[in-house]
């Protein structure tokens, strides 16, 4: 034998030359062990040793201990020559030292899908490790640690015998060439093997207490082990029988037993010794005995004490039983008279019935064994060798032993429809997927309850997939959401393309329809400039939001009034030949942008007045204050210094600056200067996604304003006494509030300008718009110029209302009369949300939100200034303004700003403040008006 000593345990297949073989010629007969160890050191090794009568197999430690780690099923193989036996021990999984490696070595991890999978591949791996024992051995043992025979042995030789006989064509094919005779090609083996067990531990109690019980009772003939296995084997004889197992004719079994002979042995005091138990048994007895301190040693003490140094002395791996006195009771006897029957040539003849038909029976060489043997062994062992129809044989013994998976699978399935059904209750036609999975949620939940087994996680994964096909098959709702947080209604749908028409019904060729967004949610807003009001439906986009509906309405209203256009994105045209280029930054540096101011008239809407201009440039002098120009009557004096536009630096020293002031004015003002020309022009190639905000990148403009700037009309067509005479608005709350803007004129020094004549003192009087009166306790020489203003808030369902401070609506008096100055509107942050004061069904009241500004601008020398700057959310909101610079109005207007419906930063939409939240956390910020003084010379 090459590479290794003929009596030496070696594993399966055989490699080397079967010619060169010393016994190749000798008659064997192969006996194969398989089954399950005991929990101690007491394995199959140690039973095959004990028939051996010396240490061959290697014993196999639980722990490892001098052991490779072993992972797979494989066969290991020793020919005695001195009886031509060659013995097959199959380890598995059954055997502690290959457990113990697997679980050492298995990832704590995995599933218990996966953990199932695992130890049923290992299963499988030992039931075809006994197909092969099967087809190669005579003889087969079956080990077990107890006395108690496993009836898990009836399933696993049943689905065994089912594969067996599903791959004997196979195996007719394969055997075809082989050098055996005709009926073992035709039947796949050399005979019908017997099957035998043997039980490692008895139940029956010690031989001395066996004495003592037949000295009492002298009429028993046989000890409890010659009693109890024959029960044993009627037991199992039956229970074959039922299972079909055992047939009358036995060549067509998977195995035979004896009918006539004993095949149940029972291993007591001469099996094997398990150190662990004999050391744990002594050491019972030392206790036991040193409770009797005083009395003398007894003969069994000083026996056990014996014992026990022998144990202590002699290692585990040698403790092998003594050799049996009788070979009638041993286990070499018991095996041998089966044995005998094989090497005699004369084989098993195990049919019973009336007609038996005796089964073929062969004992093959050593050299033909071992070329059989390779030839299933790399079939049925190795994957590389496996031929197709024999894996698909493989499956399904794979499926027939995993029993739990095959409960689990039906249990699941019965489950499954019922999940199903828990998901589908109660569902609209459309819906989102909170709403899937919310179900989906619930059906987990009812397949959970019923639900068991490895098949879970499988039947899991299709439940979910069924839900979403459920869903996906025309019952997805439309996940967008409006700038108000509201669910578009439609099932889902693309949306149609610039001038492309809706088309909610798709056709063959669509999958979705094409229509726009719609959440069926409709609100009351009025157009620019408040007179005409209209239902808008829910926004989707923000150009839909702050532009489309309002440009809607402006055709049916507001077409016809003054508007000043905000700076917006244009495209600059390609150029053309003939055309002036315009300087590169390189040759001429760009002046400061200054946005275009644009008045709508009926005879020129796209022109702007020289009204417009004329103020514009007259405010460079300087402004007033907030604080120094806004006057209350009965309230102290506030005075305000008149800014001359001389070039003399004499001026300055008229309202109270000194000359270093006056220096570092004009530092500033020439720095400001020398900045200014370095402003990033506007792009023209990049556009504004959004609205123009203060995190917006410097020189891009928005593609479309969400601002507008409406003129009513002159300002004569706002009567104090009436207030604003536009629907919608709540009794009382429609009433304009006074600013009064003290005018200061100094009273000329001698050989100055003589003093103003009577009537130009007179004509600043009367631009006090509608009577106004100076206030009480003010000096000759002051005048007052008034300004109305007002800030109105609306709600959803149409109601507007103007806000007289940051926490109050304004109420007038039944005869019109309004007792508020603008005082608090203009010095204080105003809040772009406040409760509505009509009435609502509901515990939460309306909310309404801040659309127009309305101001009336007086005649010269007043000009007003608008900045608008708006923070619709707590900090790190943006803030959102119109343009840049400040907006000069034009005098003897009413004027309304409107502001957007909606805010749309960078992070998305700033939506309204929340329950919890303040309302002045969304505020206009204060400074929104502005006037300056112009000297009417300028």
């Amino acid at each position: 034998m090459t590479g290794m000593k003929w009596n030496e345990v070696w594993r399966l297949p055989f490699v080397g030359d079967l010619e060169e073989l010393p016994f190749k010629d000798d008659k064997v007969c192969v006996v194969g062990m398989f089954g399950k160890s005991q929990v101690g050191y007491g394995t199959k090794s140690t039973t095959i040793n004990t028939i051996l009568d010396r240490e061959v197999f290697p014993l196999h430690w639980p722990d490892g201990a001098g052991l490779q780690s072993q992972e797979e099923t494989y066969v290991e193989a020793f020919y005695d020559k001195s009886k031509n036996v060659i013995y097959l021990h199959l380890v598995s999984v059954f055997d502690t030292s290959m457990l113990v490696s697997l679980c050492t070595n298995l990832d704590q991890d995995l599933p218990y899908a996966d953990v199932h999978k695992f130890w049923r591949d290992q299963e499988l791996q030992h039931a075809r490790g006994l197909i092969f024992l099967f087809h190669v051995c005579h003889i087969l043992v079956a080990l077990h640690p107890t006395c108690t025979f496993d009836m898990s042995y009836g399933q696993l030789l049943r689905t065994v015998d089912s594969v067996r006989l599903k791959m004997l064509p196979i195996l007719q094919d394969v055997l075809r060439d082989a050098p055996v005779g005709a009926e073992w090609k035709s039947a796949g083996r050399s005979c019908t093997p017997r099957l035998l067990f043997v039980f490692q531990k008895s139940c029956l109690p010690t031989e001395s207490e066996t004495r003592a019980e037949s000295g009492k009772s002298k009429g028993t003939k046989h000890s409890p082990k010659k009693r109890l296995q024959p029960r044993i084997e009627d037991q199992i004889y039956r229970i074959f029988r039922k299972s079909r197992l055992l047939t009358n004719q036995s060549k067509d079994c998977l195995f035979t037993v004896p009918p006539n002979q004993t095949f149940v042995y029972i291993q007591s005091g001469d099996g094997p010794v398990d150190a662990i138990t004999n050391l744990l048994s002594n050491l019972h007895q030392n206790c036991a005995m040193g409770k009797e301190a005083e009395a003398p040693a007894s003969r069994s003490y000083q026996m056990s004490r014996r014992t026990n140094q022998s144990a202590l002395m002699n290692p585990p791996s040698i403790l092998l039983p003594t050799k049996p006195n009788g070979a009638d009771d041993s286990l070499l006897g018991f095996l041998w008279q089966h044995i005998d029957l094989v090497l005699s040539g004369k084989g098993f003849d195990d049919s019973v019935g009336r007609n038996p038909q005796p089964s073929h029976f062969e004992l093959p060489s050593y050299k033909k064994w071992l070329s059989v043997c390779n030839t299933l062994y790399e079939l049925l062992l190795t994957e590389a060798g496996q031929h197709a129809k024999v894996q698909g044989c493989l499956e399904t013994m794979g499926s027939s032993l995993d029993v739990e998976t095959k409960f689990s699978d039906s249990r699941c399935s019965k489950v499954l429809p019922l999940a199903s059904s828990a998901y589908q209750n109660s569902l609209p036609s459309h819906y989102t997927s909170k709403v899937h999975n919310n179900q989906l949620a619930q059906a987990m939940k009812v397949f959970k309850q019923h639900a068991h087994g490895p098949a879970y996680e499988h039947y899991v994964l299709q439940l979910q997939e069924d839900c979403e096909k459920f869903w996906a098959n025309g019952r997805q709702l439309c996940e967008e959401r409006s700038l108000t947080g509201q669910h578009c209604v439609h099932p889902f749908h693309t949306l149609p393309k610039p001038g492309q028409p809706a088309d909610p019904e798709p056709s063959d060729s669509q999958v979705v329809p094409c229509m726009p967004h719609n959440s069926r949610a409709r609100s009351l807003c009025a157009c620019n400039c408040g007179r005409k009001q209209a239902q808008r439906d829910d926004p989707f986009d923000v150009k839909a939001a702050n532009h489309d509906f309002f440009h809607l309405m402006e055709e049916k209203c507001c077409s016809s009034l003054e508007h000043i256009s905000f700076p917006v994105f244009q495209r600059q045209p390609q150029g053309t030949p003939g055309e002036e280029v315009a300087p590169t930054p390189e040759e001429d540096p760009p002046p400061t942008f200054q946005p275009e101011v644009s008045i709508k008239t009926d005879t020129e809407p796209s022109k702007r007045k020289d009204s417009v201009l004329s103020s514009a440039t007259t405010t460079a002098s300087g402004g007033l204050s907030l604080a120094l120009s806004l006057g209350q009557s009965g309230g102290s004096d506030m005075f305000v210094s008149m800014l001359h536009a001389d070039q003399n630096s004499d001026s300055l020293a008229a309202v109270g600056m000194d000359s270093m002031m006056a220096a570092d004015s004009q530092q500033q003002e020439a720095e400001a200067e020398k900045t200014s020309q370095l402003v990033r022009q506007p792009s023209v190639t990049e556009s504004l996604p959004g609205m123009l905000h203060s995190d917006c990148p410097p020189g891009i403009l928005p593609k479309f304003s969400s601002w507008e700037l409406v003129s009513l009309g002159p300002v004569s067509q706002y009567y104090p006494s009436m207030g604003l005479e536009q629907p919608g608005f709540i009794h009382g709350s429609n009433f304009l509030l006074a600013w009064d803007i003290p005018i200061h004129t100094e009273r000329p020094q001698q050989g100055d300008q003589a003093w103003p004549a009577p009537g130009e003192s007179q004509s600043v009087r009367r631009s006090i718009p509608h009577g106004g009166k100076p206030r009480r306790g003010a000096k000759d020489s002051d005048s007052f110029v008034r300004v109305y203003v007002g800030y109105e808030y609306e709600c959803a369902r149409g109601h507007r209302f103007l806000c007289s401070g940051p926490d109050k609506v304004m109420k007038a008096s039944n005869s019109g009369s309004v007792k508020e100055t603008a005082m608090k509107l203009l010095s204080m942050d105003m809040p772009l949300y406040f409760p509505c004061p009509c009435p609502s069904r509901g515990a939460k009241p309306h909310l309404g939100q801040l659309m127009r500004v309305f101001i009336t601008t007086p005649d010269p020398p007043v000009q007003i200034h608008l900045h608008p700057r708006l923070q619709p959310g707590p900090p790190p909101c943006p803030t959102f303004y119109p343009q840049d610079e400040d907006i000069p109005l034009p005098p003897s207007r009413l004027w309304v700003l409107r502001l957007p419906f909606v805010y749309v930063g960078e992070a998305g939409v700033i939506s309204p403040p929340r329950d919890s939240q303040p309302l002045l956390s969304c505020k206009v910020l204060k400074g929104l008006l502005k006037a300056t003084i112009v000297e009417e010379g300028d």
